[in-house]
């Protein structure tokens, strides 16, 4: 199968995925810091609310690039690009709950100098929760989907030179 003058390989595509799979796992930490005062007891400041929304924000610029990366079909190999669509919806789900969770926030930053907003906070750390749940899945479909392309292209090679 010839390639096209564009294409990555599969292992520089392999390395660009994992490039930034790593870099929203590693936003997961500092989304769990801005998480930390929904979780506790007290009072929550308008700039504790202001550094959550911008944290959530940096994490879906993120994603968002990797997915322009995931839908620049021109660039891929074929195998690749008919795998990645389970990567694509895990990507989709961390960006929507983080609009979600950028709404609550926002909502919730008009009345957080009050500290019995128990209800809106456990809301909002609830939907952290489910944040975490979809980015810590990114990490493992990124590698699943780079093995499943390594796969598919060691098998087409093998029946292509037979």
């Amino acid at each position: 199968m010839p390639k096209r003058v564009d294409e990555l390989s599969l292992a520089q595509l392999g390395k660009l995925t994992q490039g930034y799979a790593a870099q929203i796992s590693a936003a997961e930490h500092s989304l769990r810091i801005v998480s930390a005062p929904f979780k506790e007891k007290g009072t929550i400041l308008p700039i504790q609310c202001r550094k959550a929304i911008s944290t959530i924000n940096e994490t879906n610029e993120r994603v968002q690039e990797f997915c322009e990366l995931l839908n620049n079909t021109s660039s891929q190999p074929a195998v690749f690009t008919a795998l990645r669509y389970k990567l694509l919806y895990v990507l989709h789900l961390v960006e929507d709950q983080g609009s979600e969770l950028v709404g609550l926030i926002d909502s919730f930053c008009d009345t957080c100098m009050a500290p019995s907003q128990y209800l809106e906070r456990r809301e909002i750390y609830e939907s952290f929760k489910t944040l975490f749940q979809h980015v810590s899945v990114v990490a493992e479909q990124t590698a699943s989907l780079d093995e499943a392309a390594q796969r598919q292209e060691d098998y087409l090679t093998l029946f292509i030179t037979e």
